[in-house]
């Protein structure tokens, strides 16, 4: 039913699925449909058969519309590449649909406001505020296409009851500003002049400055394949930190040969260790805290978010530590607690995305094992402590 772009895994429980854009052909269709009637809505049929995924890259034909979809993305932009029929019926009436009411545990009342700015024919600007795993969840966005949009308009499924002086415009149709509280966005474009659309997507906590700031650091003037190059070659060498040999004993092949579907079962395994944590701050270092401030990252690397407690396991951030041990101890440094009468701590303002995790109350024993599992013992944690900076 789309493509979304935050996916909670490893907890047990299932949320976000935020900024889900699904590309569709034909008569608009803004209501998702049902699984047991997907002709109902927008949502399409696919077979496995014309799926095809490895880590950096996701393939798949949408049956009911005949387009072919790529899937790639940087550490802070989702990029899309979409080729839609290029000629009859279909390629004149070319959709992308850009759902901010829709997510992954959806329930009704969930999103809380959402907005979009249409800044020019290429690019859209926005957010969208949910409450869920987290109370109060911030998702800017910025979202460039690679051909102009031909018309747009959109449908909150939710009535205001007050539109104040909104009211004297038709904001349903080519104006640039929407917002609602299950804001449903559609954007035509010309699918005959040019079948094959790139939009790339990146997100932000901080606001739809930050995002800009993302999609033009990590994804401006890069084709889908430069980008898509780019995350192979990243993928390749986190996963090639551990090579299979034939023979654990001589290397070669024989008794104890490894089969190829071992390994794509152990790599498999890797990568799924690889997920998370995800990046919660942009590229200069500002994130939003769980004081709803912005505060900008000092001393220290990447800010992280959706790191679960329940999800580290020991045995898991042992494993971790050998294969990157520097990256660990960034991930520890900005979850260690505050010292005794502080508040305000930038330990406990990486998201709020966060506010079941390492760092939280009720979690220091598990925090315990997973530093002793990565070879933190009391003093080193002392000296890390000292470092955190309280405001």
């Amino acid at each position: 039913m789309g493509f979304s772009h935050t996916h909670f895994s490893g907890t047990g429980h299932s949320d976000l699925g935020d900024i889900l854009i699904m590309p569709t052909v034909g008569a608009l269709k803004l209501n998702p449909g049902t699984e047991e009637n997907p002709d109902s809505g927008y949502r399409s049929r696919f077979s496995h058969e014309n799926e095809y995924a490895r880590p950096g890259l996701y393939g798949v034909t949408l049956d009911d519309y005949g387009i072919k979809v790529r899937l790639t993305a940087t550490e802070r932009v989702g990029v899309h590449e979409y080729v839609f029929p290029h000629s009859g019926e279909a390629a004149s009436r070319s959709h992308v649909i850009l759902d901010l009411d829709r997510g992954i545990y959806n329930y009704d009342g969930k999103t809380l406001w959402a907005e979009i700015q249409v800044q020019n024919d290429t690019l859209v600007t926005g957010y969208r505020i949910t409450n869920g795993w987290a109370r109060t969840n911030y998702t800017y966005f910025a979202i460039s296409f690679s051909q102009p949009i031909k018309h747009y308009g959109y449908q909150d499924r939710q009535k205001i009851k007050y539109n104040g002086g909104w009211g004297k415009f038709d904001v349903k149709h080519d104006f640039p500003a929407m917002a609602g509280r299950k804001l449903v966005a559609w954007f035509d474009f010309d699918a005959e002049a040019q079948p094959k659309l790139v939009i790339k997507v990146a997100l932000s906590a901080t606001g739809c400055t930050g995002a800009l700031k993302n999609l033009r650091a990590e994804a401006s003037g890069k084709s889908f394949d430069q980008i898509a190059a780019e995350a192979d070659a990243k993928w390749e060498k986190e996963l090639s930190v551990i090579d299979i040999l034939n023979n654990p004993v001589t290397g070669k092949s024989g008794a104890g040969t490894t089969s190829d579907a071992e390994k794509k079962m152990f790599y498999t395994s890797l990568y799924h260790t690889m997920i998370n944590p995800s990046v919660y701050m942009d590229v200069d270092g500002t994130y939003r805290g769980l004081d709803h401030e912005l505060h900008h990252a000092a001393g220290y690397g990447t800010r992280h978010g959706r790191v679960n407690a329940g999800a580290l396991r020991p045995e898991c951030a042992a494993h971790a530590s050998g294969l990157e041990p520097h990256g660990k101890r960034e991930l520890v440094h900005e979850r260690l607690p505050c010292r005794p009468g502080a508040c305000g701590c930038d330990s406990e303002g990486a998201g709020h995305r966060r506010e079941a995790s390492l760092g939280s109350d009720g979690d220091d024993i598990h925090q315990g094992l997973v530093l002793r599992s990565w070879g933190l013992h009391e003093a080193g944690m002392g000296a890390l402590r000292q470092d955190i900076h309280c405001r």
